[in-house]
């Protein structure tokens, strides 16, 4: 069984396989962007912050059920 983690932060996978930008993951995309720009870091952070701004959003609207899921494993004592 593969690790779920492994697959989340694969990133040599789809920066070989994914050739056609349309299916690139967004990590490969801001990579391929600061190898065209090699030392303008203002725009790859931006980048970096517009891709974690889905998951903090996402975060915020199940943040009731992740801290209850987190709860219901708690061992009292």
């Amino acid at each position: 069984m593969t690790n779920v983690f492994t697959i989340w932060n694969d990133f040599s996978g789809p920066l070989i396989y994914l050739y056609s930008p349309g299916k690139q993951t967004l990590m490969t995309l801001i990579y391929q962007f600061k190898q065209e720009r090699t030392t303008d870091w203002g725009p790859i952070f931006a980048l970096s912050v517009i891709a974690t701004i889905p998951l903090i959003l996402l975060f915020f609207f199940v943040q009731d059920k992740f801290l209850k899921g987190l709860t219901a494993g708690a061992v009292k004592g």
